[in-house]
């Protein structure tokens, strides 16, 4: 067996390998790289461990929620089919950049915390349905299960635990591919004249399909079909209890991130007159919270505010 690094990946070659005694290049069979628990422990991970040990412990002990975090130019395909799948090898940007949903949820189901998900910005119908499903019922490792399953291949999320829900993030920062993204999914709604479109500009206000304030509608409004999927997957009596669904802006509401999506969903959902939608609901209905960014780091501890500071805002000396 050869050894050979390069950079950050780490390879094995074997070369001219048998497996039995006078049959040369037969290759090899029934290996397994154990990771060891820590570094420098000479103990490894059992097989059936998925998520590294020392990160278990520092989940389970610090947090109450977790979220997997995703930059802005890795959450574009909103295909189901495009997801990261259990069994893939890589779990990073190959296919919608998030890592497989079912190991993030037997996460949260290990630490017993709360899981945060970020939607892909572009997500379609049948992504949120099923991911609601999935969430729910578990899956076979592809597709979601319809209905509770006794031995499911992949467990959903542990009924005493909440799942907050978000579509895409932070579509507002224009340096991220997502927010891009969106203006092109806008101006080819408005090059459609879809029926998307028209309920974005329902009052001819919508403006450039690629200024904030259009973008900010549609947004909304793909809030507001993800939170319809998953009433329709967990019913009218777990909506907030168990599944929370979110729309973030930006702090101190720039650019109006906060007011034009919150006005929207106010005024074309909750028009009691019946004008644009038959069934008319309030904001609440549909969002559980609402807020704005605020970001901690080496050299920011207090974010935006000032009343709570974070003693290792880098978490650069988290407990192992």
């Amino acid at each position: 067996a050869l050894f050979r690094s390069e950079g950050s990946r780490f390879m094995i070659f074997f070369d001219e390998a048998s497996r039995s005694p006078g049959r040369p290049n037969t290759g090899v069979t029934d290996i397994r790289m154990m990771r060891p628990i820590e570094a420098g422990s000479r103990e490894h991970h059992r097989p059936d461990e998925v998520t590294y040990r020392p990160f278990v412990r520092v989940v389970a002990k610090h947090f109450t929620a977790f979220r997997w975090g995703h930059g802005g130019s890795s959450d574009i395909s909103g295909r189901w089919e495009d997801r990261e799948l259990p069994s893939d090898a890589f779990h990073a940007r190959r296919r919608g950049g998030q890592g497989s949903i079912e190991h993030l949820i037997m996460l949260a189901n290990e630490t017993g915390k709360d899981l945060y998900f970020s939607t892909p910005i572009a997500a379609d119908d049948e992504y949120f349905r099923k991911l609601a499903l999935l969430f729910r019922y578990g899956s076979d490792g592809r597709e979601p299960y319809s209905k509770s399953t006794s031995q499911p291949t992949y467990p959903p999320l542990n009924p005493n635990l909440r799942v907050y829900v978000e579509v895409g993030n932070e579509i507002w920062n224009w340096a991220f591919e997502s927010t891009v993204a969106s203006q092109r999914i806008v101006q080819a709604e408005r090059d459609a004249d879809s029926a998307v479109w028209a309920a974005i500009n329902f009052d001819g206000k919508a403006g450039n399909p690629r200024h904030a304030g259009a973008i900010r509608r549609w947004h909304a409004l793909r809030t507001v079909v993800c939170s319809d999927a998953f009433r329709a997957v967990f019913g009218d009596d777990r909506m907030g209890p168990r599944v929370r669904m979110l729309l973030e802006y930006q702090y101190n509401n720039a650019q109006n991130t906060a007011l034009l999506s919150l006005e929207f969903i106010d005024t074309y959902f909750g028009d009691w007159s019946g004008q644009y939608v038959q069934d008319t609901h309030p904001v609440s209905h549909y969002l559980w919270g609402a807020g704005g960014a605020s970001y901690y780091g080496l050299a920011n501890k207090h974010g935006t505010q000032s009343e709570i500071t974070l003693e290792d805002a880098s978490f650069e000396e988290s407990e192992v």
